[in-house]
């Protein structure tokens, strides 16, 4: 365990290391908030409510996305980056080396991973705590619904950290994953509400999408602290999410398996 947090304190280092690269994602961040209180506020100029959310709703909805996911997928406290790092890794054969440690290698990124994630959190706080005093946003309804709001978001990043190794896997056979690892946060952002909330769409496609693993990131922990779940269907919305983890991880144990072996088999 201590190996574990001994990488993942480095990888937050390194990120604390680039103060310019900080301030830069901070502004980049507070641009970002004006530009969707403008966006959103332009089309609630003549509704109160549009599909049953009201503007302060959709306004902390979108805000709340914009930090966790980021806009653009480029900058948020859920962004991962494993897929890119792998494809460098197996194409200038250092692999075989983060192979070799006495670590095991999913929980190792897992650890760096958390490094960033700890830095981005650093970053988010005071970008969330100027967006509720400026712009006013609602907050949970309660405490429960704010406990709630936090394990579903840490459950979000452990089904983006999962999906994105999945994809880092394809690096096994390719050594490129820049195309997938694209298409796979273009479909996330499609799918999981971060850019267009889920009640926008057709009853039928928002039925169907609320089961995937993709509304398990963004839609239903935004749709917790907004008090669009509450009680059980929170807790139900939650366990959805859990039983993701569960089947990612298993699958995820599966590849990384037959990824290993076709590695060592194409090395000789």
């Amino acid at each position: 365990m201590r190996a574990y947090l001994e990488l993942a304190k480095k990888s937050f280092q390194e990120m604390l290391s680039s103060r310019g690269e900080a301030l830069l994602r901070l502004l980049a961040m507070l641009l970002s908030l004006y530009l969707l209180y403008t966006f959103w506020k332009g089309l609630y100029a003549n509704a109160a409510e549009v599909q049953g959310i009201t503007f302060n709703e959709m306004l902390t909805y979108a805000i709340l996305s914009a930090v966790t996911g980021g806009i653009l997928n480029i900058f948020g406290l859920l962004q991962v980056y494993i897929a890119y790092w792998m494809a460098r890794k197996m194409r200038s054969g250092e692999i075989v080396m983060d192979m070799l440690r006495p670590t095991d290698f999913q929980l190792s990124l897992f650890s760096n991973s958390t490094g960033r994630f700890v830095f981005n959190l650093i970053i988010s706080v005071p970008v969330v705590c100027f967006a509720f005093l400026v712009f006013k946003l609602a907050p949970p309804s309660g405490l429960q619904a704010l406990l709630f709001f936090l394990a579903s978001l840490a459950i979000s990043y452990l089904l983006v950290f999962l999906i994105d190794f999945l994809v880092s896997l394809i690096a096994f056979w390719t050594t490129q994953t820049r195309g997938v690892g694209g298409f796979t946060r273009l479909i996330i952002a499609l799918l999981s509400g971060s850019f267009i909330p889920l009640w926008f769409f057709p009853a039928w496609a928002r039925d169907a999408l609320s089961w995937l693993p993709f509304a398990s990131i963004y839609h239903a922990p935004l749709s917790i602290f907004i008090g669009k779940l509450q009680g059980a269907d929170a807790v139900r919305t939650i366990v959805v999410q859990v039983a993701w983890v569960i089947i990612l991880f298993s699958l995820s144990r599966l590849l990384w398996a037959r990824s290993r072996r076709h590695l060592m088999i194409h090395a000789g």
